[in-house]
């Protein structure tokens, strides 16, 4: 990301309303003053997914809203008591769910989907771990893995010695570490200890690396999930953990009630060099603020994924009342509220950002489960998210009862259920016109790339189009790529709709030129857009 862009997207607010506000002049002002004499650093990507998520892109709206998407449900992941073993052992927790097309003689998997999860026991509370997978994502089985039994049941089972991890975000990593795994682990009792493990296959890991301590005054600092993804453009790995904050956002070193809980984070090239890197106090709570009010909200995991040359989060936030059963604003123990995921964005995985009107949306539908989500849900996603055949899967676990509390349910007859749900490329996030208007999106000026076309993320309605055009910095239409140069792209759910003007595609026209896009929507909704290579132009 260039500097000006950074600096824009890190202190800048931008209005989202009917009309343009002073928070959009001052934006307006910095595009105006740099963009005057373009230079090839300021140039729209090819191959960039250019997100409606992204408020740097959003220099100019009228009479537009931002639409927060919402993931459509496909059903339970994998159901228990399908075996006799089962019966006396319920969900406690689940693993990532990663998609391998590698196969591995000999061991499993024999399908490209692969999931490892947690159980235990009604009866004794003893634990195990099991597995399954695959060849859709969608359709599940358990394998039998140990016909004749093992030491958990005389019966035929799924049950692993030890949960695995996701595979390697890093797309060059060493075929020794196509997998990771991280877990905290208190071995000495002054210290709570993060370690992370590689493996080629799933199954069989190198032995552990410290990559984290905190003193045990910090007590819990280390007890979410923690992961570690990779961030291209700095050749690092990003190592999240769960921290204290202050009610200002400030990392707080007490694990004092009135504490907020957000995440920290550590880079290196290497997983051993992550030890000995500086934690950088990044994604704070404060971000994220959401419908429940007079709150204590934390982070339980930061689930951070790359995301085609940015990065997006979707946090499972604890919403702890202040004030719940009788308990005080310094004093939360015990209280107990709802969890679910939220939605987060950064061009650079360091500076985060929830717009003001969609904090607190989820990407899930928390009624799916429980129209009484906010008093009696827990969900929580598992991590990261899968992007394949052309959707996005969010795999999920959800409990009948807020966390801290089992809703007077008995351990043993508690339930926790695994679900997908699967959402369009991109759709975290949608510029809509509003309801029964014509709205306008405009970006910033940015040189147009040679010898490609446009192509727009976009849902229109059946009375709705989008037009496309190109003005100069100062905000002219270029003659040729007017609006009413621009032929409407009418009704239709498209991943890749190209505008065309005076019936051509090409932006010949204005290769090499800095200009402006501007989004005109009618009954539609624009998730995204991205310069494409053409050959031959």
């Amino acid at each position: 990301m260039n500097a000006y862009l950074r600096n824009v997207f890190a202190g800048t607010t931008i209005a989202k309303s009917a009309t343009c506000g002073a928070a959009c002049i001052t934006f307006l002002a910095a595009v105006c003053t740099f963009t005057a004499g373009a230079t090839p650093e300021l140039a729209w990507r090819i191959g960039m997914r250019y997100l409606a998520a992204d408020p740097a892109l959003r220099a100019e709206m009228e009479n537009v809203r931002l639409v927060v998407g919402q993931a459509t449900y496909v059903g339970p992941l994998v159901i228990l008591g399908t075996a006799n073993w089962e019966k006396d052992w319920y969900f406690r927790n689940h693993g990532p769910v990663s998609y391998d097309p590698a196969i591995y003689p000999g061991q499993y998997p024999r399908q490209p989907w692969r999931w490892w999860y947690l159980l235990k026991n009604r009866l004794d509370g003893r634990t195990c771990w099991a597995y399954a997978e695959s060849s859709d994502g969608i359709h599940w089985t358990k394998p039998i893995l140990h016909p004749g039994g093992n030491a958990l049941t005389p019966e035929p089972n799924n049950i692993v010695q030890h949960p695995t991890g996701y595979l390697n975000p890093r797309p060059d990593a060493p075929a020794t570490e196509r997998y990771l795994r991280v877990f905290s682990h208190s071995d000495d009792p002054a210290f709570h200890r993060l370690y992370a493990q590689t493996s080629p296959d799933g199954v069989n890991f190198a032995p552990p690396v410290l990559v984290f301590e905190e003193p045990t005054s910090r007590a819990y600092a280390l007890d979410g999930g923690n992961q570690i993804y990779w961030d291209a453009a700095e050749g690092n790995y990003v190592l999240t953990v769960r921290y204290w904050y202050d009610a200002s956002g400030n990392p707080s070193p007490g694990s004092g009630m009135n504490s907020y809980r957000g995440g920290a984070t550590k880079r290196s090239p290497t997983i051993v060099g992550l030890l000995s890197a500086p934690l950088e106090y990044n994604l704070k709570p404060n971000v994220l603020y959401g419908p429940i009010t007079d709150n204590c909200d934390d982070i339980y995991t930061t689930n951070i994924v790359a995301y085609h040359g940015q990065f997006i989060a979707t946090p499972n936030i604890f919403h702890a009342p202040r004030d719940n059963y009788g308990k005080s604003s310094s004093d939360l123990r015990g209280v107990s509220g709802p969890v679910y995921p939220q939605f987060l964005y950064s061009r650079d995985s360091k500076t985060w950002h929830a717009d003001p009107e969609t904090r607190g949306a989820s990407l899930i539908d928390l009624a799916r489960h429980n129209g009484r989500f906010e008093e009696e849900g827990d969900m929580i996603f598992t991590e990261p998210i899968v992007e394949r055949d052309r959707r996005i899967w969010f795999f999920y676990s959800y409990r009948d009862f807020p966390h801290n509390s089992h809703g007077g349910k008995d351990e043993k007859t508690r339930t926790m259920t695994t679900h997908i749900a699967q959402m369009r490329i991109d759709g975290f996030m949608a510029v809509a016109n509003q309801p029964g208007g014509i709205g306008t999106w405009t970006t910033p000026a940015m040189a147009v790339p040679a010898n490609a076309e446009l192509r727009l993320n976009v849902l229109v309605g059946a009375g709705g189009s989008v037009r496309v055009e190109m003005l100069e910095p100062n905000g002219s239409p270029i003659p040729g790529y007017t609006a009413k140069d621009c032929a409407p792209i009418r009704k239709g759910d498209y991943l890749a709709a190209v505008p065309s003007w005076r019936g051509s595609r090409s932006l010949k026209g204005v290769s090499g030129r800095s200009a402006k896009i501007r989004f005109i929507l009618s009954d539609a909704s624009l998730y995204s857009f991205e310069f494409a290579r053409v050959r031959g132009w």
